[in-house]
């Protein structure tokens, strides 16, 4: 992912291309020029960043051992569940997560009709 290294000068245009090769090569796949979805492009380039962190870490191991930056997209989700009724908690569910999707309400408020 050595093209993802490469500067922009200001007032140049760059194309994307030379990263979707990067990534076609790294992958050994054929990503679609109509159409592709962007949060599965994301995914792949996540992907191969943290593959580049693990080879700078097994190489560098041994002989100079590298504090690499962590991956600001990267994070960790907890949530519980709170039953209105009765109260009762679930325990915290802690994941981590490299993308993190956000459903967005329709509504201010929403509520579970279930209930224990």
């Amino acid at each position: 992912m050595q093209v993802l290294n490469v500067p922009v000068h200001k007032g140049k245009t760059t194309s994307v291309e030379s990263v979707i090769s990067a990534v076609e090569n790294l992958y050994k796949l054929r990503i679609s020029r109509n159409q592709q979805d962007s949060q599965e492009f994301l995914h792949l380039i996540f992907e191969a960043l943290d593959r580049e962190d693990d080879i700078l870490k097994k190489t560098y191991a041994e002989t100079k051992p590298l504090k690499l930056a962590e991956n600001p997209f990267t994070g960790e989700l907890s949530t519980q569940i709170t039953c209105q009724s009765c109260g009762f908690r679930s325990p915290w569910k802690k994941e981590a997560f490299t993308e993190l999707s956000v459903a967005v309400p329709s509504k201010v408020f929403s509520s579970l009709s279930y209930s224990c």
